[in-house]
């Protein structure tokens, strides 16, 4: 049974990783979600979820509205984010 069916809703606060497909890419995505990690995919597989550790840390710590302003985007987004604060 999945979460929504069990709580009855889908109104209900969850850490969210996308799959980043490029702009235009094809609308059918089994073959790419379920295919095999190219190296650099991999790598940043491994980044993404360090993030994601580091995102619920802070949104156990200190609340999902501090977490979803410092950590939504993508990954690289993050590194600037986190330069620009200097």
């Amino acid at each position: 049974e999945s979460i929504e069916a069990h709580l009855g809703t889908r109104e209900y606060p969850r850490l969210r990783i996308g799959i980043g497909r490029e702009p235009g890419a094809a609308r059918e995505i089994t073959d790419y979600v379920l295919g095999a990690f190219s190296r650099a995919e991999a790598e940043l597989v491994d980044k993404v979820l360090a993030r994601a550790r580091e995102q619920m840390e802070c949104w156990l710590r200190d609340g999902i509205g501090k977490a979803m302003s410092r950590f939504n985007g993508p990954v690289e987004d993050l590194k600037n984010k986190e330069n620009n604060k200097s």
